[in-house]
């Protein structure tokens, strides 16, 4: 199980002011599942992340993206779910930065405008910026596992330290 605290710690490009925003307004994240978030919630977020490090789609295009993208997330999450060996790939393409599109997904996405495109880009695009969720998922599973591996380790150095290591006489 992965808690809000340990997500927010393994997020950090996120400081805790734009971390809390990401939670209440953006993920909607319900307190009940703070203790021990869904798979489809720590990769919103890890996706979250993602996009305000590019820092070319604004805010609200971000937002619009992550709840445009909510059903294919949820389905990937299953996947990993179900299969937590089996990671596949799963590519986020941002086009021309503002355009977006997933597997599943058989038109853009206009980041700028919110809303899907009727037919293939306006032009051919420029820039293709992509993101392997797969990857995503993985990266942030494995800081997960150093901060928790780094927590043990300081928790069992203070356990077994001589007296007045811990600043006790």
């Amino acid at each position: 199980m992965i808690g809000i605290d340990e997500l927010r710690r393994a997020l950090p490009t996120l400081d805790r002011d734009r971390f809390a925003i990401m939670v209440r307004t953006v993920l909607k994240v319900p307190p009940e599942e703070f203790k021990a978030l869904r798979t489809a919630t720590i990769l919103r977020a890890s996706l979250w992340e993602w996009l305000l490090h590019l820092r070319f789609i604004p805010d609200a295009g971000c937002r619009a993206l992550l709840t445009e993208m909510t059903g294919a997330v949820e389905k990937f999450a299953k996947r990993l779910d179900e299969h937590p060996d089996l990671v596949p790939f799963a590519a986020l393409e941002i086009a021309s930065y503002r355009y977006a599109t997933w597997p599943g997904r058989d038109q853009w996405f206009d980041t700028m405008f919110e809303s899907a495109l009727d037919a293939d880009l306006p032009r051919r695009a420029v820039t293709h910026v992509v993101c392997d969720l797969g990857a995503l998922h993985l990266e942030v599973r494995e800081r997960l596992k150093h901060f928790r591996s780094k927590d043990a380790g300081h928790q069992h150095h203070a356990a077994v330290a001589p007296d007045g290591a811990n600043g006790q006489s």
